[in-house]
């Protein structure tokens, strides 16, 4: 019977239901086509955009049939269409007849579907008397005149037998929870201090390796530059002589040819003539033969000892492999702090696979060497043997730099290299004529053209400038003419520049009388340009407003992108090294006049400002470091200034012929290239020293340089508007 009644009440209720909401109805309102619907339903259905408000034909459609109904009132607001359909008598009494009878049937139910309705409710006695009984299977308390209807129930327990009993079982579960509480605790102290002691391990760990890892790459740089310079220096003398040799020779061979030019004509000549010229052809025969052979025993014993050091590359790798195990076994050394002792070892894997066996490969270099040796901190005998043995686990591991910490390189140039990791190239002679003629060489070379020499600087001597080489800027891959608006020559001497036409950084290195490029994309233009510290440089992006460190080293490699700090919001431009850590930078914001910016480069990757001044010129795009001051250019103007570089405190000012348009250093000497064109040399103080002009004619026109760079070795590279860059050569002007 019960079943009949909630067919029945199912049935109702689907058909008192609202097609809108799908909730029984409130208010129903009825339309023409004798669909219903609620008032507010229908209210929002018509302002949802199913009302049309015009004069021919206003109303909307049906949600269910969608016949139109029409509104008598049109001009009336939407919201109020609802109040002139009516309202639905029917559907609301019926809606008022079931739920009466549903309240019937819920008192007249059966026990068991009464406590499955209750059960849902949560609650079955609503009577104000006290609770006797409880009934688990409902989860309900009764009193004691409801409890009569729990009777078929199975879980039904007074008050006074459940409270005792859930009291004692709640009581014995206490102590397993305290003593797991107490081993929970135990387990976060202990994994806590765990993990604090691994992190600190692993930073310590991180620390040794970055400084041996560093160590290890000044040792190979600074060996590699000074094996460089001493080879330089030891084949020098044997390089002039081998030309003077040959200059000779020449000048030998045009005598012999006069010799043997004369001797055809005496022999075509009548027996008289020949007689007579006899005596003075014999003279020349015997000088000539004499001198030529003199000179040519002397050439070969030469030959034999015109090898200076027998050099390969295996003795390079065998020095620079004996100083980074001297590293490597320092670095291991380190002592942990003795706190960090106690943490747990790493697993008998992890320890394998971050440790070095020392039984697991050898590695072993050697070369002996007779009368040349090249050796590490001393210099050995002829008979010593170089033997070094480098161990290591046999894990080969590449790395993907993107971003990555800075890095601390070798010393500049100008710092002497330490004992550790310098390298002596004994070149044992037992000729003195080869002694006399290495000393005429060294006083040759120092003859030699120097921006630091005496005679520069006091201006007692005239130079001559002159464009040896010019080579295209433009590789492949280039859209439009490079625009290269920085310059900088590294310490391994590749020429390093910004090209901000194809958004790009530029890297030309002289291999087999070439220049080969490699290239670095951006996605904004770059600026500004300046060696670090080891073959390190920093551009700047004056778009993105950051600095970007870029090693050079076989390719170009991003380190890091360091960002300034939130204060520092205009366009960063020129950019010039007063140390390895220490940048100045020239921000020049739109329309307003341009300042000065000192940054430190600290070693988590953030720039620290150490101090800001004004410009003394209105655009600071060409700025370079010499000692404590900065050498500041306005590409706009012909005003060159000079200021302190830590307060910008004014050292000289002074007008040249043209604009500035790029400036350089070397030594004591400053340099600059304008306009007009032509190059001038400055001491520190502001004086001229010497304005050379630029050639301007031929292929190898400079009439409009951009950027300029000095090299170690005196040579000056310059770059024009064409995407070309020229070598220039200064030398002593014969007077």
């Amino acid at each position: 019977m019960a079943g009949r009644h909630d067919q029945k009440m199912s049935i109702e209720e689907e058909f008192l239901t609202c097609g809108i909401c799908m909730e029984p109805f409130t208010r129903p309102k009825i339309l023409p086509c004798v669909h219903t619907f609620c008032r507010d339903c229908l209210k929002y259905y018509i302002l949802s955009g199913a009302g049309v408000a015009s004069r021919k034909k206003a109303g909307f459609p049906c949600p269910t049939c969608r016949e139109h109904v029409p509104i008598a009132k049109p001009t009336s607001s939407l919201d109020t269409w609802t109040d002139q359909l009516k309202d639905n008598f029917v559907m609301s009494s019926m809606l008022e007849s079931l739920s009466q009878r549903r309240s019937v049937v819920t008192r007249s139910a059966p026990s068991s579907d009464l406590r499955t309705d209750l059960r849902d409710e949560g609650t079955v006695c609503t009577c104000d008397v006290r609770k006797v009984t409880v009934c688990w299977g409902c989860d309900v308390f009764l009193c004691s005149f409801c409890s009569a209807k729990h009777a078929a129930c199975e879980e039904v327990e007074t008050v006074e037998e459940a409270g005792p009993k859930r009291r004692q079982e709640m009581l014995d579960w206490l102590p397993a929870m305290r003593d797991l509480s107490s081993r929970l605790h135990a387990t976060m102290a202990t994994a806590q201090s765990s993990l604090h002691t691994l992190l600190s391990r692993r930073d310590v760990a991180q620390d040794h390796v970055t400084k041996a890892a560093n160590k290890a790459m000044d040792i190979v740089r600074l060996q590699e530059n000074q094996v460089k310079l001493q080879l330089k220096a030891s084949y020098a003398p044997c390089i002039r002589r081998q030309q003077q040799r040959k200059e000779t020779a020449s000048k030998d061979l045009e005598a012999m040819t006069s010799v043997r030019e004369a001797l055809q004509q005496a022999v075509a000549e009548d027996d008289v003539d020949l007689l007579r010229q006899t005596p003075s052809l014999t003279t020349r025969f015997h000088d000539v033969m004499k001198k030529v052979g003199e000179r040519v025993g002397e050439g070969r014993r030469e030959e034999e000892e015109d090898d200076p050091v027998t050099f390969t590359p295996a003795a390079f790798s065998s020095l620079c492999t004996a100083e980074l195990v001297g590293v490597l076994k320092h670095a291991s050394d380190q002592q942990i702090p003795a706190e960090l002792v106690t943490s747990p070892p790493l697993s008998p894997s992890a320890t394998q696979a971050a440790t070095p066996n020392a039984t697991s490969s050898s590695v072993t270099s050697s070369e002996t060497r007779s009368s040349n040796t090249i050796s590490s901190g001393r210099a050995s005998s002829a008979s010593d043997t170089a033997t070094t043995s480098v161990t290591s686990s046999g894990v080969t591991s590449s790395f993907v730099l993107t971003e990555g910490p800075m890095l601390h390189l070798s010393p500049s140039p100008s710092s002497p290299p330490s004992s550790s990791s310098s390298i002596s190239l004994t070149t044992q002679t037992s000729n003195p004529a080869q002694t006399t003629s290495s000393a005429a060489a060294s006083e040759r070379t120092a003859d030699a053209f120097s921006l630091s020499s005496p005679e520069l600087l006091s201006g007692r001597r005239k130079v001559a400038c002159q464009v040896a080489l010019t080579f295209s800027a433009r590789v492949r891959g280039d859209k439009t003419i490079p625009l290269i608006q920085g310059l900088v020559v590294t310490a391994n001497g590749w020429i390093v520049a910004t090209d901000a036409a194809n958004l790009c950084v530029k890297a030309f290195y002289n291999e087999d009388s070439k220049y080969h490029c490699k290239k670095l994309a951006l996605l904004q233009a770059p600026y500004g340009v300046t060696e670090t510290e080891g073959c390190v440089v920093a551009v700047t992006v004056p778009t993105d407003r950051h600095i970007l460190l870029v090693a050079v080293q076989h390719n170009l490699l991003p380190l890091a992108t360091l960002s300034l700090p939130s204060g520092l919001q205009d366009s960063l431009w020129a950019v010039t090294a007063l140390s390895p850590q220490r940048l100045a930078l020239s921000v020049c914001p739109q329309g307003q006049g341009g300042s000065v910016v000192i940054v430190q480069l600290g070693e988590d990757r953030r720039v620290e400002v150490e101090g800001c001044y004004s410009s003394p010129v209105k655009t600071p795009r060409c700025m370079t470091a010499s000692g404590h001051s900065l050498l500041i250019t306005d590409p706009t103007q012909c005003d060159v200034v000079c200021v302190t570089a830590n307060d910008g405190r004014p050292v000289f000012d002074r007008q040249t012929n043209g604009k500035s348009t790029g400036v350089a250093s070397y030594a004591q000497t400053l340099l600059l290239v304008d306009d007009s064109p032509a190059l001038t040399l400055l001491t520190n103080e502001g004086r001229c020293l010497h304005t050379l002009p630029l050639p301007t004619a031929g292929n190898m026109d400079c009439s409009k340089p951009r950027a300029l760079a000095v090299a170690s070795d005196n040579t000056i590279f310059v770059s024009d508007d064409s995407g070309r860059v020229h070598r220039l050569e200064l030398c002593w002007r014969q007077s």
